[in-house]
């Protein structure tokens, strides 16, 4: 096969691979706001389905790359640095992170961080109701969150991950004034625009849409990312909707403290 086969055939996994996890995400939706027993069941059976052929479709493109590579072509779809972290990283504590690794890796940033809200819901035992109080982040198994961190890392070349977003948020809880710390959070991670001066977290326009953030990482791999990006930008724990009303700095509080407690 030439280099130009296979480099076709790449983009023609990519789309298909592309069009299956927003399946997948959008079946994951629908099962968690679904009350009907039978309508449950058949989400369940979907999802698994769309599971596999999601893996099925990674396993194929990681068959091409190799194929690529092996000709000495350039890869229309630049593979990822990977880099080597400190970590207790143990991919055996039960839950399934083949599919948040795997987008990871492709730099598929915006997919990666709806599974990683899908992960944390679903080890705490939170995926029907899709946000976390207060009490839920004392829960959360270190083993985990130190899977979540691992992976971020990662692939971000150490710019992302939620140990990163820890010392920004103990850093800034020093200085913030009281109900400050997640303004100031966010100037911190870059994700506030400021026009005329004035910042405000509550008024759409001036916060970074989560759309933004995705169009300013498109196609980025990691050493891209590790010279141009601010650190802490990723996951979207700011734009998700997961958190207990009226106690998001409380939540994001206790999420890093569990994240100090484990020692990530």
């Amino acid at each position: 096969m030439n280099s130009r086969y296979l480099n076709d055939r790449l983009r023609q996994l990519d789309d298909v691979y592309t069009t299956q996890i927003s399946k997948l995400s959008r079946l994951r939706q629908d099962y968690s706001v679904a009350t009907d027993t039978l309508i449950k069941f058949k989400l369940e059976k979907e999802i698994k389905e769309t599971d596999n052929e999601c893996k099925k479709i990674s396993k194929e493109i990681s068959e091409v790359e190799d194929q690529i590579k092996n000709l000495g072509a350039p890869n229309s779809i630049e593979n990822l640095d990977t880099i080597t972290l400190e970590s207790n990283f143990s991919p055996n504590n039960g839950a399934d992170y083949t599919l948040l690794e795997d987008l990871l890796r492709k730099g598929r940033w915006k997919q990666a961080d709806e599974e990683t809200l899908n992960v944390i819901l679903s080890v705490a035992n939170r995926e029907q109701e899709r946000w976390l109080r207060l009490e839920d982040f004392v829960k959360l198994r270190c083993q985990d969150l130190d899977t979540i961190n691992y992976l971020w890392q990662k692939y971000s070349g150490g710019r992302f991950g939620l140990a990163v977003q820890g010392k920004i948020w103990k850093a800034v809880k020093v200085s913030a004034g009281e109900g400050k710390a997640l303004i100031d959070f966010c100037r911190a991670c870059g994700l506030v625009e400021q026009r005329s001066g004035v910042v405000s977290l509550f008024v759409k326009d001036k916060i970074m849409s989560i759309e933004k953030i995705y169009e300013r990482l498109n196609g980025m791999n990691s050493s891209q990312i590790s010279k141009n990006q601010t650190k802490g930008i990723l996951p979207a724990i700011v734009h998700w909707s997961w958190l207990e009303d009226r106690k998001h700095e409380a939540c994001l509080d206790a999420l890093f403290s569990r994240i100090e407690d484990c020692e990530i």
